[in-house]
């Protein structure tokens, strides 16, 4: 298990101090992330707002040297020296695997050879024991004492001799009146994956990203709130339980001052890599940044042409304005940023 080193000075070091202890939290949460997924200390954007980082903390880290920015996300600055490497764990699990290998096969090569030596030394014994019983019995004048059968101890027998000696003299081995059971080697677990982020009460990791298959008895969502998960997109596709539950935040977004189609824009972001559709949308709605300030005169997108420029490209490739959000030809209400019919008050 790879661990994420942190130094007994570093309480009172420059850096941390100007960085503060709110982002330091951060710091520490995604550094025990990255050496447990062994990216070297490399932390994806979208990670941070799961980690429940912000944008002000990661840019504190910036500003004092502890992180720089990378393709993608921000990278530990002098992760290498300090922390293991994923080449050098996996060196590490490697030799450990194969020590553990040679335990268990010199583990089997011992269980093989040692019935046959405590058979061996067993019936020694057995005859040892009988040879001295009949040396203490006087011999009579018809009985010849012979000393050819037992070597003495300057005729060093193996090991072979003696069992044959032994068997061929009528004794029966170990093995053959108790058979010792096979004792099965215990086997080591393997390890498990990432912990996955924790699922949301009463919901399920399906494939709608939560709230399970009960949602018929939920109560429907407000409008706005239903425009803004509605235009999250398949990748963010969460259960209607779920949804109910992001609601409230939803709704206190929209009362700030986000735009239904801005606020969407925000939450959609990034979705490679999310494994929990639910826990990163509550992340992000919990530390909103300010809401944009909405440009005068600009309709809601209608979705047919570019977000950006509000453009679409006639049949030879021509760009020309929207008809129905472009704000130099919509209908608009410059109050409430949105489109407004005709003749309207």
């Amino acid at each position: 298990m790879p661990w994420f080193n942190v130094c007994d000075t570093f309480a009172f070091d420059e850096k941390a101090v100007a960085a503060g202890n709110a982002a330091i939290g951060l710091w520490t949460r995604a550094g025990s992330w990255s050496a447990q997924q062994l990216t070297d200390g490399f932390v994806p954007r979208h990670m941070v707002a799961a980690l429940g980082g912000s944008t002000s903390q990661v840019r504190k880290l910036v500003d004092v040297g502890l992180w720089e920015k990378a393709d993608g996300g921000y990278r530990f600055v002098g992760w290498d020296g300090v922390q293991s490497t994923r080449k050098e764990v996996e060196q590490q699990r490697a030799a450990a695997r194969e020590r553990m290998r040679r335990m268990r096969a010199g583990r089997r090569s011992d269980e093989r050879q040692g019935p046959v030596q405590d058979e061996v030394r067993a019936n020694i014994s057995s005859a040892e024991r009988g040879a001295k019983k009949n040396s203490q019995e006087p011999p009579t004048s018809d009985t010849t004492v012979t000393t050819d059968a037992h070597p003495t101890a300057s005729e060093p027998r193996t090991l072979s001799a003696q069992v044959t000696d032994l068997r061929s003299g009528g004794v029966r081995p170990n093995t053959s009146r108790t058979s010792p059971a096979a004792t099965p080697t215990p086997t080591r677990p393997s390890p498990t994956s990432s912990p996955s982020p924790p699922e949301p009460d009463g919901a399920s990791a399906n494939e709608d990203g939560g709230g399970g298959s009960s949602g018929r008895n939920a109560p429907p969502l407000s409008p706005a709130a239903a425009e803004v998960l509605d235009a999250l997109g398949p990748p963010w596709r969460i259960g209607p339980q779920a949804a109910e539950r992001l609601k409230p935040a939803v709704a206190a977004a929209l009362d700030g001052g986000w735009a239904p189609g801005d606020l969407a824009a925000h939450l959609r972001a990034s979705p490679d890599g999310v494994r929990n559709s639910y826990a990163v949308l509550a992340a992000r709605l919990a530390d909103l940044p300010r809401p944009p300030t909405l440009r005068p005169g600009r309709p809601v997108w209608c979705g047919d042409c570019d977000e950006t420029t509000r453009m679409r490209e006639a049949d030879d490739n021509r760009p020309y304005r929207c008809p129905a959000c472009h704000p130099a030809i919509a209908n608009v209400d410059p109050s409430l940023g949105r489109d407004t019919k005709p003749g309207a008050a």
